[in-house]
């Protein structure tokens, strides 16, 4: 197998990678490094945990002038916790290789501060939003005409929230350039995109699946439960090392977040409601172990990197199929095995089949109390029983019915009595139904005589 040694980077850098703990290069790094290396441009595709940050990181670093104090290389993320991510790998190289500047650029950060530390110096790496970065630039406090590299991190992310128009502007203001591209899915309509501004040198497409093949796929038909408490009872079947767990809207994450506490897990709520000085601190401390389970919206699920991650969950299947790779993509990542869990129940097997036909290998479970019970029959066993179309002002006297009867005190009878006052609501209705469908055939009777 191939090392880190025989690409030809520097004794420093590979002295840090070492000290990390990365002794082989990924596939990706494998292919990307020597080309980024030789100031080619790249565009990369590769799952989510594949080490693609590594993959611009090191020709990077391998390519700044520490003497020349001009910005040299653009790092461009869609969110800013991406950007607090970036940084993050990089810390390790700074500390140890000299004169080396890295400034951070979000919409978060102080713009009169900034501007008058722009005045004075150049970082010679920025790593930053888009619409902060061209601010920048457009105010001539960036200066891009040293610059080596621009890299495009989670591109398809950039795309989707709409921020390829500042993107571009970026690569035309920065000229003929080194660009380095990654993304967790190439497809046709982010290639069209990016035909306008990358002239790859090497792309390179790290096989169809979306995730990393360490990652175990499971869906759970949690039979009609309460998912909150479907939740708590899978966490504790499976004890996991660090769970993340995921619901479709953030409100969603508070109750659950509640939910898990109580049953005595240290866990924390991660969202979008939290300050920039929250979110930094949380995260922080999930990287130190502090929490074993973490509850949060999309917000984590893209590009979002916690090493020791080895349990997801999805509270509800997606609307977008994408999201649930980038969910599924918390774990397993760097070699490590993983699952991924998603709950369904009847109604929802289409969803299932979207990923299913897209090529993901789910195996099919039950969960019976505590316990998660292997279902052979998979999707293909479920058949939904299908009610007879009921009239909605029915409905309305049947919930109003049953809140009634169930408010009051159970005393003898209690049952015979709620279901005659049930029945007296349903034969209302099919005696309506009956005179309509008289009144029908009355006038079908009169049509067919004139």
């Amino acid at each position: 197998m191939q090392s880190f040694k025989g690409l030809n980077i520097p004794a420093d850098i590979l002295g840090v990678l070492e000290e990390e703990g990365f002794e082989n290069p990924s596939p990706v790094q494998l292919s990307v490094i020597p080309s980024a290396l030789r100031g080619e441009s790249v565009m990369a595709q590769s799952p989510t945990g594949s080490g693609k940050t590594l993959s611009y990181i090191v020709p990077i670093l391998s390519r700044i002038d520490p003497s020349l104090p001009r910005l040299q290389a653009l790092v461009v993320v869609p969110i800013r916790e991406l950007a607090r991510q970036v940084v993050f790998f990089f810390e390790p190289f700074l500390k140890k290789m000299e004169g080396i500047r890295l400034q951070e650029y979000t919409g978060n950060t102080d713009r009169e501060e900034e501007a008058a530390w722009l005045s004075k110096y150049q970082p010679q790496i920025a790593v930053g939003t888009p619409g902060r970065l061209l601010d920048l630039i457009n105010e001539g406090l960036l200066k891009l005409k040293d610059v080596k590299t621009v890299v495009l991190d989670e591109a398809d992310m950039l795309l989707d929230m709409g921020f390829f128009e500042e993107a571009g502007a970026i690569l035309e203001a920065a000229g003929p350039t080194q660009v380095l591209v990654f993304s967790a899915t190439l497809k046709e309509h982010l290639k069209s995109a990016l035909a306008k501004y990358v002239r790859a040198d090497l792309r390179y497409e790290g096989g169809k699946e979306k995730t990393a093949g360490e990652v175990r796929h499971h869906l759970v038909d949690v039979r009609h439960q309460d998912r909150n408490v479907a939740a708590v009872r899978l966490l504790k079947a499976k004890r996991p090392y660090l769970a993340l767990v995921f619901v479709n809207k953030k409100e969603e994450a508070g109750p659950l977040y509640t939910k898990i506490k109580e049953a005595g897990f240290s866990a924390v709520s991660y969202t979008g409601d939290l300050s920039e000085r929250e979110r930094r601190r949380t995260m922080r401390l999930i990287r130190e172990g502090e929490y074993q389970v973490v509850v949060g919206s999309d917000l984590l699920s893209r590009g979002i990197d916690l090493p020791d991650v080895d349990f997801v969950l999805s509270l509800d299947l997606p609307s977008d199929s994408d999201f649930y790779y980038h969910r599924a993509g918390r774990t397993g990542r760097f070699g490590k095995d993983g699952d991924s869990y998603v709950f369904y129940d009847l109604g929802e097997e289409e969803k299932a089949k979207v990923l299913l036909e897209a090529g993901v290998p789910f195996d099919f479970f039950t969960l019976k109390g505590e316990n998660l019970v292997s279902d052979p029959k998979g999707l293909t066993g479920k058949k939904r029983r299908f009610k007879p179309e009921v009239d909605s002002d029915q409905g309305r006297e049947l919930s109003i019915v049953k809140a009634r009867m169930n408010s009051k005190e159970v005393k003898p009878g209690y049952k015979k009595k709620k279901k005659l006052a049930l029945e007296k609501v349903r034969a209302k209705y099919r005696r309506k139904a009956i005179k309509a469908a008289v009144r029908r055939n009355a006038y079908g009777k009169k049509s067919g005589g004139k």
